[in-house]
This record gives structure tokens, sequence and C-alpha cells, in this order.
């Protein structure tokens, strides 16, 4: 699940730099995450986890509010 968590601080970043709006971030991100689990439903040899969702999730506010506080400085 860290994996997960890793690839979704980037996106939190990333998404934090373009929006710049916390609620917009964590629901785009954390949608986006939930989305993929569910995709992988469909995908040979993947399952849909819900740890991961979690950890999708955690690390799109990691990545956010890291960003954010080095947005303001």
């Amino acid at each position: 699940h860290v994996h997960c968590c890793v690839l979704y601080f980037g996106l939190g970043t990333l998404l934090q730099v373009a929006l710049r709006k916390r609620a917009i971030v964590l629901f785009v991100g954390v949608t986006y995450g939930i989305l993929d689990e569910i995709h992988q439903l469909y995908v040979p040899g993947r399952s849909c986890d819900p740890l991961d969702m979690v950890a999708d999730g955690v690390g799109i506010a990691i990545g956010l509010f890291i960003t954010e506080r080095i947005l303001r400085a």
C-alpha cells in the first residue's frame, strides 16, 4: 500500500499546484483513487482493495498539505 501512497502523494502535489483549492484537490484526488480501484475490478489479475483507497487518500492529503505549506512560504 506504500507505493499507492507515494504515487498519490505526487498526484496531490500536482493537483494543489494546479488548483490551489483544498476541497477541490481532495475531492478530485480521492474520487480518482476510488475510480481507479473500481476500474481494477475489470482488469485481469488485479483486484479492488479498500486499503489501497485509504492509502490513495492519505497520499493525496499529505501531498496537498506539504505543497500548501511550501506555496504559502
